[in-house]
């Protein structure tokens, strides 16, 4: 399957908390709650629903990790 958009929302942990995508030609605009924050990536489309389990968002590095390879490069 083909890469698509998707906007994430995570907390500062870097937990995602809900994946989002625009259909169509629709345009959106994506807004973090208390705490949270927005991150427009590019993924496989089999990926998306298993995002929250697999993977964390590296703020720093702006991108999604695996959580494994995350874990590694922290400690």
């Amino acid at each position: 399957m083909a890469n698509v958009k998707v906007t994430v929302w995570h907390d500062v942990a870097g937990e995602i908390v809900a994946i989002g995508r625009a259909m169509g030609d629709r345009k959106g605009i994506a807004v973090g709650g208390d705490g949270l924050n927005v991150l427009d990536v590019e993924v496989a489309e089999e990926d998306i629903t298993s995002l929250p389990r697999t993977h964390l968002v590296d703020a720093s590095r702006k991108e999604i990790v695996e959580r494994s390879s995350y874990a590694s490069t922290t400690e």
